[in-house]
């Protein structure tokens, strides 16, 4: 499918930062629209353009106008001007076509200001440079030898705390053109990847490689300015070698980099004595694919209230191509808790508005991380979802483990406090499994306690167990909590938890996770009573 079409961006050195990988999945779902409306009325046009807008950047504010309303079905659709402007510190992005509406023509065109997600590639830059895993695969589809460098700048979050975000992008963006000015050629290409990260593909890479990371390292010998101030960074690198280290390059450059920071050395080279089996290199790279392609998703076991067995929420849980306990130790371990943590809250929303929509008012409860809580600008994007899918905060219940509660971190305090100002619910997951002191329970003021399954599996068999629960249940009725346990799989759990007071039960008993169709079927029902339990 070939498009002719006007397109227009400001390229400007202040232009609004967007992700690389929203850019890309924003022109396939475009091409998607194009190629699939032809049946479509104009309103159910108009609610999946913006439904594509929204599924990429946080839209604040969108207006749609027709040259003329007509009923009937679409035939045919011609992409005719496609604009990206500098709005303030938003993005203003603007579509138009000619739709043909019964035999007639008309101009439709619809107009997004969006939020960024900051700390991502220029879009311009990124629609004539493409990505490094592209890059990568051209190289050795043409049998080329070259070497990978992943630089990660250390504790570059203390930056934006104390600068702010925009500030600490603008610093991201000058590493990228100093990393450029002196690298970037015929034989050296430099990319801007996650975050404060930075990965540099280089032809002929294992010759003089050792001096080649020494100029690397030099580029951040020279403070970088920011508000008049001069800032030294800090970075490790990792590097790999292709074909030396197989097709999983990238991943195991990364690997090298983040051994690098453990043993507190400015550069290593990957080797078999890292010891990383070859299955957390081949998850690694699974997870960033299915970030990168948007196979992130979230399914739903449901929660319910033990008494009745009514429905009363649902844990949203991360699906992706690789199993949830080999994928989360290697999402955390290499720093891609934030982008995977954010899509999944963003997917948490996106269904708990459609549930809205269909009439069910069940809390959906996620699991937010440390990272999560301790990002200073946490606070602020849970605020923009709530604006964006129009929801109130007590449609969500956070969780967070036993150990994170237990942290002496004002921060993380503080972002919980604001969290339940917006009417967030607050769970303590994994309760039994940490060292929660009963003062710190109360300053947190949660409103769940979820017993780990650990106690909750052997509960109708060891006595000892079964007093460990119940003390549980009698700390959290102190402090007007609510009790859950989690991972109920026998009947005969069911009377037991009862007895000691427990208020509500999730587990395999009443169903496993679920996809959202599924979920939607089981709220109809309202109930999921286990046979042979009364």
């Amino acid at each position: 499918m070939e498009l002719s079409f006007e397109f227009s961006i400001d390229s400007s050195e202040k232009f609004p930062i967007v992700r690389r990988l929203e850019t890309e999945a924003f022109f396939s779902k475009l091409l998607s629209l194009i190629e699939g409306s032809k049946g479509l009325s104009l309103e159910q046009f108009k609610k999946e353009l913006s439904k594509l807008l929204n599924s990429l950047w946080l839209v604040e504010e969108e207006s749609f106008f027709v040259s003329e309303s007509i009923e009937g079905e679409i035939e045919k659709v011609n992409l005719c001007k496609l604009s990206f402007k500098k709005r303030g510190n938003s993005l203003e992005v603007e579509i138009k076509f000619e739709l043909v509406v019964g035999g007639n023509s008309l101009e439709f065109r619809g107009v997004f200001i969006t939020s960024k997600y900051l700390n991502g590639d220029l879009l311009f830059k990124a629609l004539k440079e493409g990505n490094e895993a592209d890059f990568v695969k051209e190289l050795i589809s043409q049998g080329e030898k070259f070497a990978v460098l992943v630089v990660d700048i250390q504790d570059f979050s203390k930056i934006n705390d104390v600068f702010g975000i925009v500030n600490g992008d603008k610093i991201l963006n000058d590493v990228l053109r100093r990393l450029k000015h002196k690298f970037e050629g015929e034989k050296c290409k430099v990319f801007r990847s996650y975050s404060d990260k930075f990965i540099l593909v280089c032809k002929d890479g294992r010759k003089d490689i050792l001096n080649f990371v020494e100029e690397v390292l030099s580029v951040f010998n020279h403070p970088f300015e920011v508000k008049g101030e001069k800032v030294y960074l800090s970075v490790n690198v990792g590097v790999a070698f292709f074909p030396e280290h197989g097709r999983n390059v990238i991943s195991k450059a990364e690997i090298a980099q983040r051994e690098a920071l453990k043993r507190k050395r400015p550069f290593l080279i990957f080797s078999a004595e890292l010891d990383v089996p070859n299955k957390v290199i081949e998850i690694l790279t699974k997870v960033k694919d299915d970030l990168n392609e948007g196979r992130i998703e979230v399914i739903f076991q449901p929660k319910v209230e033990l008494q009745t067995f009514k429905i009363v929420g649902a844990e949203a849980l991360m699906r992706c191509s690789v199993p949830p306990a080999d994928a989360i130790p290697v999402i955390v371990e290499y720093s891609l808790m934030y982008d995977v943590g954010r899509k999944i809250l963003e997917k948490s929303f996106y269904y708990t508005k459609l549930l809205e929509e269909k009439g069910f008012g069940v809390p959906i409860s996620v699991n937010i991380s440390y990272v999560q809580l301790a990002d200073r600008q946490f606070v602020r994007f849970v605020k923009k979802l709530l604006k964006k899918f129009s929801l109130e905060g007590n449609r969500f219940i956070f969780e967070i483990t036993e150990s994170e509660a237990s942290l002496d971190d004002e921060c993380i305090v503080e972002t919980i406090s604001q969290l339940r100002k917006m009417g967030i619910g607050i769970s303590i997951d994994d309760f039994g499994m940490g060292y929660s002191s009963l003062s710190r329970l109360k300053l947190l003021k949660a409103c769940e306690l979820k017993i780990d399954r650990a106690f909750i599996k052997d509960v109708d068999k060891d006595p000892e167990i079964l007093g460990i629960v119940k003390f549980a249940v009698d700390v959290a009725s102190l402090l007007s909590m609510r009790t859950v346990a989690e991972g109920i799989e026998r009947k005969d759990q069911v009377p037991i938890l009862r007895r000691v007071g427990c208020s509500e039960g999730q587990g395999f008993l009443f169903s496993p996770p679920v996809e959202f169709r599924e979920f939607v079927e089981l709220l109809k029902k309202g109930y999921l009573r286990p046979k042979g339990v009364k």
